[in-house]
């Protein structure tokens, strides 16, 4: 065995590092053929790629030169941004599986610990030939495809400096995987235990996390708000302690966060530093691993029982929630109470998952029932974790701050018919920006608002899950005080986003459901502050815009079943813009919940790009007089509502819902043709909902057939679909409607 005070005598480090890595050829045969495959010919083909697409597509008059063109592609194949990474992981796993494979093998091992080495010179001499030889040959390939990139001019100083700072951060990634692949080998007495230990090292974080946020709390909390995709990395990725691969990915994301305007560096070091820390520690406890390994640790398992039931609850609990939850997914019970099915299936993954560990770690079938009440302390514990998300127990969905530390709250509906740019001209994310400039300063209706919001969402989950999804039609089909009528579905209230700007940074994000009976004076306390006006409609960075670049193109003022357009100047619409905002003082909850707009007007300049487009919407009311006066100034303005003359016949399509429930129980449909039907009808239309705000659900569909006149001996139709509201209508006509059923939900 190895001498623990014998030193290296004659056997140079040169000639043992030789001998190690004859022994461990195949994997750096495998490391060139993936580096030159990659760094060499990929980058090649593709950088051909790119000039071809450049000479065809962007180098007539574009302002962007060959080789900012092509650093893209440069970036996207070696740089922070690249698949480097995946041919990084190969590497490190088959390295770390590698070289210390030998403990495997009854001859190896004692060949290896009959040297005349010491132990700790052993291991260091093993480890650093598998870490030197990536160091180094991914160093060699970087600089080549740097060279080459260079060569066809694909490359650029910041370029270089970014695929420089790609290639430490591999080989942190690799010292990283590579010490974790190591652990799990020196832990494990054969090679089937020791790949199952390092797929539990390396990415048991990563999957419990996403379990986690992607599974039990979008699942099981009525309210969860994912701002991942909205806010960007910066703002949402933090750190794990326990995942160098998580790691190593977040700040990939956080260095292509476009929104961020700092530098595109900033914030990915933490990730790093994390990383390196946490491969040091899992570093030392593979050499106390080594160094403490009995030559005899060969045949099935893991060298200590105490790994063994550690692993076996790591993955035991998470698989046996996982299972539960797709039971509660399948019998639409996530919002219910416990289902006793959810909680067998619970407990009978949590016994098979120990059951097979046993059996693996054991190499016999008959191994499955030792330590079999090992599956209680994993079904317990299940249990406990299930019964968190699932009750709420920590009041996820009832959560309102300390109003004390809110620096500042938002409230507004994710999706918006307004297109936002920011002052140059970038297209924005209405909803990223209303989290992050939204300034409600009346907290305390924001937050009695969520609260309600908060109830009502959670009731409503559960509500959908019990509720008999369909009924028989009424013994009569005449308007009866039990149903209501709609266009199908809930006419309870209106889904929106609450968010708390806290002072210390933190950004919390609920999604509630304000019902529609709320008190419109709480509300209009809050849609109709200037702190919603002003992020909502963005006038503001119109103007802003306005100061950089001259903002010409038409406009149009659009009532459904017709528009009418000019084209208009930076004063045209400097002048619109101030009508607007005059009108805006009178928007407020009240308006946008009962109102109609009477029409659209629309600003663009038909660029179909993000950038120097002109795409901007804004709905116009009745009581918006400056905006009225200026659309009859410049000749554009039309009536909302159209010609009884020049409508041919009317479709109303309507759905008849329970009361009680406001559950679908059937549709049904008239058609009316006569002069004094459409006359009625035509006076009753409003324009389809289009403002985020508007909470009326229980519309009428009413499609208008126009006569347009003959055209080449025919008669041309245009439809046009609007909406009338069932309590505005005529008995007659609605008890015609109603005769007339034409689907029933069952």
């Amino acid at each position: 065995m190895t001498s623990k005070t014998l030193s290296l005598h004659d056997i140079k480090i040169k000639d043992l590092q030789t001998e190690i890595s004859k022994r461990h050829i195949w994997i750096n045969a495998i490391s060139v053929l993936i580096m030159v495959c990659y760094y060499i010919l990929g980058l090649i083909l593709n950088l051909a790629r790119g000039r071809r697409l450049y000479r065809l597509y962007d180098s007539p008059g574009s302002d962007v030169t060959m080789r900012q063109y092509l650093s893209g592609y440069t970036g996207q194949m070696i740089g922070m941004n690249s698949a480097t990474c995946v041919i990084t992981i190969v590497i490190a796993v088959l390295s770390g599986f590698a070289v210390f494979y030998f403990l495997y093998k009854t001859q190896s091992v004692d060949f290896y610990l009959s040297q005349p080495i010491t132990r700790k010179c052993q291991f260091i001499n093993i480890y650093l030939n598998g870490l030197c030889t990536f160091a180094v040959l991914d160093l060699i390939f970087t600089i080549t495809g740097i060279g080459i990139a260079g060569a066809m001019n694909a490359m650029t100083i910041a370029g270089i400096g970014y695929v420089l700072i790609n290639y430490l951060r591999n080989v942190l990634l690799f010292f990283a995987l590579y010490n974790l692949t190591i652990l799990a080998v020196l832990v494990s007495r054969n090679l089937l235990t020791a790949v199952i230990v390092a797929f539990i090292f390396i990415t048991g974080d990563m999957l419990i996390s996403t379990l986690i946020e992607g599974g039990l709390k979008s699942t099981y909390f009525a309210t969860y708000y994912n701002p991942r995709y909205v806010l960007g990395a910066r703002l949402t990725e933090t750190p794990h302690i326990l995942s160098p691969l998580y790691n190593h990915f977040a700040g990939m994301r956080v260095f292509s966060d476009i929104y961020e305007e700092a530098n595109p560096l900033s914030g990915i070091f933490k990730f790093d530093i994390l990383t390196l820390v946490f491969s040091i520690v899992v570093l030392m406890l593979a050499y106390k691993a080594y160094m403490v390994r009995k030559a005899e640790d060969i045949g099935t398992g893991v060298t200590y029982p105490i790994i063994k039931n550690i692993l076996k609850l790591i993955v035991a609990i998470p698989m046996a929630i996982t299972a539960a939850m797709i039971v509660d997914i399948a019998l639409e019970n996530t919002f219910g109470g416990y289902s006793v099915m959810s909680v067998i299936i619970l407990i009978f993954v949590a016994a098979i998952v120990c059951m097979l560990t046993e059996v693996i770690c054991a190499g016999n079938i008959k191994a499955a029932f030792k330590n079999i009440w090992h599956f209680l302390i994993a079904g317990i514990c299940a249990i406990a974790v299930f019964a968190i998300f699932k009750s709420d127990v920590f009041g996820y969905d009832s959560f309102v701050p300390d109003l004390s530390k809110v620096e500042s709250c938002a409230l507004f509906k994710e999706y918006s018919y307004r297109t936002m740019y920011d002052e140059n001209g970038e297209f924005l994310n209405t909803s990223r920006y209303s989290l992050m400039n939204m300034d409600i300063e009346d907290k305390e209706s924001v937050a009695k608002i969520a609260e309600l919001g908060q109830a009502t969402i959670r009731n409503n989950r559960i509500f959908q899950n019990y509720v008999y999804r369909g009924a028989a039609i009424p013994e009569s089909a005449a308007m009866s005080d039990t149903v209501t009528y709609g266009m199908g579905g809930y006419t309870l209230g209106n889904d929106a986003i609450v968010s708390y700007r806290l002072k210390n940074g933190k950004i919390v994000i609920r999604n509630i459901y304000i019902p529609s009976d709320i008190d419109e004076d709480l509300m209009n306390n809050v849609i109709g502050s200037d702190g919603y006006r002003d992020c909502a409609f963005g006038l503001d960075l119109i103007k802003k815009r306005m100061e950089k670049e001259n903002l010409t193109g038409r406009m149009s003022y659009d009532v459904g079943f017709a528009a009418s357009n000019m084209a208009f100047s930076e004063e045209m619409l400097a002048e619109f813009l101030d009508c607007y905002d005059k009108d805006l003082e009178n928007y407020d909850y009240s308006l946008a919940a009962h109102e109609s707009p009477v029409g659209l007007v629309n600003c663009d300049n038909n660029m179909q790009m993000y950038t120097n487009s002109i795409y901007y919407t804004f709905a116009v009311y009745k009581e918006y007089t400056n905006t009225l006066e200026f659309l009859k100034k410049y000749n554009i303005y039309t009536e909302s509502n159209p010609s009884p003359e020049s409508v041919v016949k009317a479709d109303i399509y309507m759905t008849v819902c329970d009361e009680e429930t406001q559950r679908a129980l059937y549709d049904c449909n008239a058609v009316f043709s006569e002069k004094e039907n459409i006359e009625r009808i035509v006076g009753l239309i409003e324009m389809a909902p289009t403002d985020e705000w508007f909470l009326s659900a229980d519309g009428c569909n009413v499609t208008l057939t126009f006569n347009a006149g003959p055209q080449e001996g025919d008669t041309l139709l245009n439809e046009y679909t609007a909406v009338i509201y069932p309590e505005k209508m005529p008995e007659d006509i609605l008890k015609k409607i109603m005769e007339n059923v034409v689907y029933v939900y069952n």
